[in-house]
C-alpha cells in the first residue's frame, strides 16, 4: 500500500509542476522567436527535392504495351487503362492516374515491363477541386482515330491469320510421304 501523502503538499507540488513546464514551453518559444524563419513562401520559393524523391508520374505512351502489370500492381486501384488491340500493337485510348487514392509505392513502375510509366520529382498537384487530381496521361484521341485503328488493327489479323494457315498448310504438305510413283501400262500392240 502506497503511503498517503499530504493534500496541501501535493496541491503545491502540482503547481511547481505546471510553472515548470509552463516556463520550460516559453523557453523554447522565445528561442524561436528571435531566429530566421524556416517557413517558406511556396508559391515564390520553390523547395529543393531530392534526387530519387516519388513525385508525380510520368507516362511515355509509346512505350506501353498495354498489359496492365501497373493497373495489377496498384494497391489501391487508383489506375484506370483502356486500349484497343494488344501488345505491342495496342492503342492505349484512357490512361488515368487518381492521386485522391495513389500512395506514391512506386509498385506500378516497379511491374512495368518496358518501363513506360515511371516516377519524377515534379510533385505539385495543387488543385480547387477533387476532379484536379484525376490526371489523363493517354492523348486524347478521336473517333475517326479509333475507327481507324480498328480497321488496320483487323486488317493485320486477317493477314496474320491467313499466313499460319499457309504456313499449315504447307507444313502439312511436306509432312505427307511422297506418293510411290506408278508402274508403266505395257500397251498391246
Amino acid at each position: 500500500m502506497a503511503p498517503k501523502q499530504n493534500p496541501v503538499a501535493q496541491y503545491f507540488a502540482n503547481i511547481y509542476q505546471a510553472v515548470a513546464t509552463t516556463l520550460l514551453g516559453m523557453k523554447l518559444t522565445i528561442g524561436y522567436f528571435f531566429r530566421k524563419p524556416v517557413t517558406m513562401l511556396y508559391p515564390e520559393m520553390r523547395p529543393v527535392v531530392q534526387p530519387g524523391a516519388r513525385g508525380l508520374h510520368e507516362f511515355d505512351e509509346a512505350k506501353c504495351i498495354a498489359c496492365k502489370m501497373c493497373m495489377t500492381a496498384c494497391p489501391v486501384d487508383c489506375l484506370v487503362i483502356e486500349f484497343e488491340g494488344r501488345g505491342k500493337d495496342a492503342f492505349i485510348t484512357r490512361y488515368d492516374i487518381d492521386y485522391q487514392k495513389c500512395l506514391f509505392c512506386q509498385l506500378c513502375c516497379d511491374a512495368c515491363p518496358t518501363e513506360g510509366i515511371r516516377m519524377t520529382g515534379k510533385w505539385d498537384l495543387a488543385s480547387y477541386d477533387r476532379a484536379g487530381c484525376l490526371v489523363r496521361f493517354a492523348r486524347p484521341k478521336s473517333t475517326e482515330e479509333i475507327r481507324k485503328f480498328r480497321e488496320d488493327f483487323a486488317r493485320a489479323e486477317a493477314e496474320k491469320k491467313r499466313k499460319a494457315a499457309e504456313a499449315k498448310a504447307k507444313a502439312a504438305a511436306e509432312a505427307k510421304p511422297a506418293a510411290a510413283p506408278e508402274p508403266e501400262k505395257k500397251s498391246e500392240g
